[in-house]
């Protein structure tokens, strides 16, 4: 299950992440509560999340997009690797 937009969580260890070329990330998040900063953007993935301080808004739409994403990631037929959190 994707966290969805909104939700606010702690990362495990707390390093910056980086992100490659033709990988996929499950999640994208800015520092809170600075918000977007083009400099600064982290990439990860669920194993990564430490603690959910706060879920966003889940409707019917986010659970459609979990399902897709879900089957997507587990369609033999991706090529596309998950990028690596250093």
């Amino acid at each position: 299950m994707m966290l969805p937009i909104g939700s606010v969580v702690y990362l495990a260890g707390g390093n910056q992440k980086i992100m490659s070329r033709d990988v996929f990330f499950d999640y994208t998040g800015v520092l809170y509560p600075q918000g977007f900063d083009p400099d600064n953007i982290y990439y990860f993935h669920d194993v990564d999340v430490d603690e959910v301080v706060f879920e966003g808004y889940r409707d019917d739409d986010q659970n459609r997009l979990d399902t897709m994403f879900t089957n997507w990631v587990n369609d033999p037929d991706n090529t596309t690797p998950r990028g690596v959190v250093e």
